[in-house]
């Protein structure tokens, strides 16, 4: 599966049935342990694009 593939599904507002599971699952049991609709950020693991030193985003 290609990044290209996934961020086409995310810009028309698709996402596979089983990722969507798989996300709402992680998604619930964040909520056990920090509330009710919880906010998280979702970021890209590619370290490369991480500079050499701390940073905050945003």
């Amino acid at each position: 599966m290609s990044e290209v593939k996934i961020h086409q599904w995310m810009m028309r507002g698709e996402l596979p049935s089983v990722l969507a599971f798989y996300y709402s699952d992680a998604h619930k049991g964040l909520e056990t342990g920090h509330g009710e609709n919880t906010d998280v950020t979702v970021r890209s693991s590619a370290t490369v694009e991480d500079p050499p030193t701390p940073h905050l985003s945003g």
